[in-house]
């Protein structure tokens, strides 16, 4: 009878901690899901790098000491609306122009 009785102890305690070594807080599924998030969190750290160096870039060319008058002209046409009388300006969405 104890050696029943210690053999479905055993099982039990084997099941608890399998279930709780893959269902647990920290268990193989939550194991990967924060890998899943690290990676996730990884690639929008780069895209947001990337969108930083390229605005610093844009910030560079309307500095005073390295003013380029073809991007402050385009900052302006951009920004105030402003245009020569014999031009037209046609605006694209950036969404519809990827596809």
């Amino acid at each position: 009878m104890s050696r029943i009785l210690f053999s479905v102890v055993l099982i039990g305690l084997l099941i608890y901690f399998t279930f709780h070594a893959v269902y647990g807080n920290r268990g193989l599924i939550s194991y990967i899901e924060f890998n899943n998030n690290v990676d996730q969190s990884l690639k929008k750290l780069y895209k947001l790098k990337a969108e930083r160096l390229e605005l610093e870039q844009r910030v560079n060319l309307l500095r005073l000491q390295s003013l380029d008058l073809d991007m402050l002209d385009e900052q302006v046409r951009k920004k105030l609306g402003l245009a020569h009388s014999n031009e037209k300006i046609f605006s694209v969405n950036k969404d519809l122009a990827t596809n």
